[in-house]
């Protein structure tokens, strides 16, 4: 989904369309490489970037300024089947 927004009267519009979007992906992994020394990018490349990896992205003036990532992870605790949302994020 991509929605325009504004926060303390500054637009931006949120994305969460990012695996197959080049444009938002090259600069989703930019800010990942800056803030984290990690890419994403040969991870999509080799397939591995499924649905459970969900970033969610603001974006100004065309460039990415902040993302929540969420990983959703199917396990079992104590025999129950749960599913977990553990989160990374910086602004």
């Amino acid at each position: 989904m991509r929605k325009n927004i504004t926060i303390n009267n500054k637009k931006y519009i949120f994305d969460d369309q990012i695996r197959d979007n080049l444009a938002v992906r090259t600069g989703f992994d930019r800010l990942a490489q800056q803030t984290f020394d990690i890419s994403f990018e040969e991870w999509h490349k080799g397939g591995w970037w499924q649905e459970n990896y969900q970033p969610h992205l603001l974006l100004c003036d065309g460039k990415v300024a902040a993302n929540l990532s969420v990983n959703r992870i199917d396990c079992q605790i104590n025999g129950v089947r749960r599913r977990m949302f553990p989160t990374l994020s910086h602004a």
